[in-house]
């Protein structure tokens, strides 16, 4: 008896392998394509995941010479859909067994059916961020258009029946052709499926603190109500055997670290991950955690409910991915969700703790999976300036703060006189243990001792395995440039260049609007700007991605305006130059030298220019830049920029 080629994926059935990769094409560009070679005797056992390498590897190890098809490959899908069934054209085979094999296939096409149904559910829900109840909208009005449908079809098949002069009764197939959402009918039973199906990882509620009493108004007595302060956890332990569990996922991972010296492509090439203990002692396992945190508005910022639902988060992903896998929503996992006012009634330590604890598991004991021992180390966390500090334990109030710096002992009037980081009075981890001491110990000068280092407290951060706040809580280039020095400087450079009167806002507004940005940088294409940021010396309202873009093509819209020998134009056009260099994907130890020189250049022409303007702290931390780099790799590996489209 010949071999029959089925598809894993639906109740397709053919005896030849070229209509069987013929239809499997149909396929080819689905996320989740994971097909097995459909030989018998085949000796490949893992799926293949391109169509491209299933069609190679059965032309290449299966197929003879004379058996590879000549005709194009439309001619072939054609063929291949035709007499798909018609199993008398090929071979003979047994009815008994026909049937068995038919009744299979039919069970799997329904549970593959409501597969695809809860699948449809969680993008409407996670993708398209519909609410629960406009999703069982959704599902009401899918089952009506299917009952319809199945019904009009069903009319029809009768009256053709009947033209022909058919007496045959279809009724009984279209009852067994079942609701396409039967078993999915409430939100309880498709958490029930959902979590049952796609082995889904549920965050967690952790108590924070102890239990306390609240006064709560029932009718018109008070009464004294016991409350809890919990938060969400998803296990990192749990979550990362998850995924290592997945061929496909952890054939991208990446253990390999590339000898280059003097050359910076990603965090592994920097002196944090290359002298970490964990690194040393697991060079070819070990995990790389990037963690971000953040915090999420997610009522009107004008209302009146502001901050009452505000959230702070903890994403992470893994720096073994390529970063254009990195890049992608699905290598960012939750680790925690909790309510700022919890944060700050019990502050960020308690909220890290559970998160610091698996951590160090994982650095110490690791995971096994298949055989192999995982270990991983925090390489670094990320968050904006204010974030930063207060994971770190230091003062949050930067603009008004003795000491400005997490990385340098710099008080707001040295930071605009010195340019240079070898300059300052570097924070070491060692000095940095020693002055968290001395501020949560001595009782009679902690307010004293916490104003004269800038630090408020002991960050758990510290606890981790080989991190420390020091060097570990990366500067962003996202923040510190794209939302701070850019247009903080454009703002003076467009006041400058109005008051020379070389064009006026209205001019500048036509000239950024009518540019040609390119189909792709339509998004983000930016805004008019207003008289009354220049009036009240307000923030340009430009998004990151906004001043991105506009910083790119500003010397095309308004160079030819602007003598050659304006200052002002000069000293931003250095400042172009910084965001060239610090966004660049590789970079060797010259070029960061030039940047530590273009950095101190350009701010000492900013003092010179505006002695009358603030100089923002922002300013300061990219002098911190070429450090950095040498020890966590390129700065577009550590920013924020895709983090914070998550949130």
């Amino acid at each position: 008896m010949e071999q029959l080629f089925q598809c894993p994926m639906c109740i397709f059935i053919c005896s030849t392998p070229n209509e069987w990769l013929c239809h499997l094409r149909n396929a080819a560009h689905e996320q989740a394509f994971s097909v097995s070679c459909c030989f018998e005797d085949c000796s490949h056992n893992s799926p293949f995941a391109t169509f491209a390498g299933l069609k190679s590897h059965v032309y290449r190890a299966h197929l003879k010479s004379d058996e590879v098809p000549q005709e194009d490959d439309s001619d072939i899908c054609t063929r291949g859909n035709e007499d798909t069934l018609d199993y008398d054209a090929h071979t003979v085979l047994d009815e008994s067994m026909l049937d068995a094999d038919i009744n299979h296939l039919l069970e799997v096409d329904s549970q593959q059916t409501k597969r695809e149904s809860a699948l449809f559910i969680m993008r409407l829900r996670e993708v398209k961020r519909l609410s629960q109840s406009s999703v069982n909208d959704v599902i009401c009005g899918c089952r009506t258009l299917f009952s319809h449908t199945m019904t009009r079809l069903h009319a029809s098949i009768r009256q053709r029946l009947a033209e022909t002069g058919s007496d045959a009764d279809v009724t009984d197939i279209f009852e067994e052709i079942e609701d396409p959402f039967l078993g999915l009918d409430t939100t309880f039973l498709q958490e029930k499926y959902i979590n049952k199906e796609f082995n889904v990882l549920e965050p967690k509620p952790k108590q924070i603190g102890r239990p306390y009493y609240i006064n709560k108004m029932f009718g018109q007595r008070r009464r004294k109500v016991l409350q809890k302060d919990t938060m969400h956890y998803v296990s990192l332990i749990e979550t990362l055997l998850m995924f290592l569990r997945d061929q496909l996922f952890l054939s991208k991972l990446s253990f390999e670290v590339q000898n280059t010296s003097g050359s910076y492509f990603d965090f592994s090439d920097g002196s944090f991950f290359q002298n970490h203990t964990v690194f040393k002692e697991n060079p070819t396992n070990c995990l790389q955690i990037i963690a971000y945190y953040d915090e999420i508005e997610l009522c009107n910022p004008l209302g009146t409910s502001v901050k009452k639902h505000k959230l702070g988060c903890i994403f992470y992903t893994l720096g073994n991915l390529h970063p254009k896998y990195r890049s992608t929503f699905k290598a960012i996992f939750l680790s925690t969700i909790v309510n700022h006012t919890i944060v700050q009634r019990h502050g960020i330590n308690a909220v890290l703790e559970p998160f610091v604890h698996e951590l160090n598991q994982l650095s110490t004991s690791g995971i096994e999976v298949q055989g192999q021992i995982y270990k991983g180390m925090l390489v670094a966390f990320l968050a904006d300036n204010l974030a930063s500090h207060a994971v770190g334990g230091f003062k949050q109030s930067m603009s008004f703060a003795r000491r400005i710096c997490r990385s340098c002992m710099a008080t707001k009037e040295e930071a605009c006189q010195i340019f240079l980081a070898e300059n300052f009075v570097l924070r070491t981890p060692e000095q940095h243990e020693v002055m968290c001491s001395e501020v949560m110990n001595d009782s009679s000068n902690t307010q004293e001792k916490s104003k004269e280092y800038g630090i408020n407290e002991r960050s758990i951060l510290n606890d981790v395995n080989g991190f420390s706040v020091i060097g570990g809580l990366c500067h962003d280039a996202m923040h510190d440039l794209l939302e701070g020095v850019l247009p903080y400087e454009l703002r003076l450079l467009l006041q400058h260049i109005f008051d020379k009167k070389y064009f006026t806002l209205a001019q500048y507004n036509d000239r950024v609007a009518s540019f040609d940005y390119g189909y792709t940088e339509l998004p983000n294409k930016p805004n008019e700007l207003s008289h009354r940021c220049f009036l009240e010396k307000l923030k340009l309202r430009y998004s990151a991605s906004e001043m991105l873009l506009l910083a790119r093509v500003l010397p095309f819209i308004i160079g030819d305006k602007i003598p050659d020998d304006d200052e002002h134009y000069h000293c931003f056009l250095k400042l172009l130059k910084v965001l060239q260099i610090v966004l660049s994907p590789s970079l060797k130890d010259d070029v960061i030298s030039y940047l530590r020189v273009l950095i101190e250049e350009h701010h000492s022409m900013f003092i010179a220019l505006y002695p009358d303007e603030s100089f923002i702290p922002k300013l300061h931390y990219l002098i911190h830049y070429p450090k950095q780099i040498t020890e966590q790799g390129p700065l577009i590996r550590s920013w924020t920029m895709r983090f914070y489209s998550v949130t």
